[in-house]
């Protein structure tokens, strides 16, 4: 009778002890998928986890866009690479830089080295408006019949041009020519007030915004926004 309570009593101990086991692990698996992600902020960037890893997926999926300048010594003048939500433009060989920013359903904006708003982007049906910090239009671009215009008016009177002919594309301000772009082999050629070369170029045909960085009637960060909202 003994060894029959004791065999009852063993028994019962195991059958209680797997069941508890079985019971923490279900319980634990549904905890486990129920939670999910908790959100946080991050210090760096301020996005969700859920956000920084769409973010981080979306940066995979669209490589940024990356022109380099190379000036007559062979030196990066000037580069600019875009996104999907932001602009990065270094120049003076890497010395200063701005920024551009674009978020779903607002205007572009764009930033000097020391995060003051430079210029805002108003878009058209053939082009855009840059406007300064105090929302005043400074230059209308406009694409017509395939020739970009470039004014500090709205009726883009004396306005400078940016068209192709033939194997070239030319820049001319109201009264002559004054900068043209080439390719030669897997490198563009820029030349004007200034010479540039843009190397390892892998598209069948140059960007007619590459000229605007030979605008040196204008300020240079106006160059550099004019070029980029071209290429976006």
């Amino acid at each position: 009778m003994k060894n029959y309570l004791k065999n009852y009593y063993n028994q019962y101990c195991y059958t209680k002890y797997y069941f508890n086991f079985f019971l923490f692990y279900i319980v634990s698996v549904l905890l486990i998928s129920c939670q999910g992600h908790t959100p946080y902020k991050e210090a760096d960037n301020g996005l969700g986890v859920g956000e920084r890893d769409s973010t981080v997926k979306k940066k995979a999926e669209n490589p940024p866009y990356m022109v380099k300048f190379y000036d007559k010594t062979g030196r990066i003048h000037i580069n600019i690479e875009i996104s999907p939500r932001e602009a990065f433009i270094k120049y003076e060989s890497g010395k200063r830089y701005m920024i551009g920013r674009y978020e779903a359903g607002k205007n572009p904006i764009y930033f000097d080295e020391k995060g003051d708003i430079i210029a805002k982007i108003m878009p058209t049906d053939l082009g855009f408006i840059i406007k300064n910090n105090n929302n005043q239009n400074i230059f209308w671009i406009k694409e017509k019949d395939k020739v970009f215009l470039i004014a500090d008016n709205q009726r883009l009177k004396n306005a400078f041009e940016i068209r192709k002919e033939k194997n070239l594309i030319r820049l001319y301000s109201p009264s002559k020519m004054i900068a043209e772009m080439r390719t030669e082999e897997d490198k563009i050629i820029l030349k004007g007030y200034d010479v540039y070369e843009i190397r390892d170029f892998k598209e069948k045909q140059p960007n007619p915004a590459f000229l605007a960085i030979l605008l040196n009637e204008l300020p240079e960060y106006l160059r550099f926004i004019i070029l980029v909202e071209m290429m976006r």
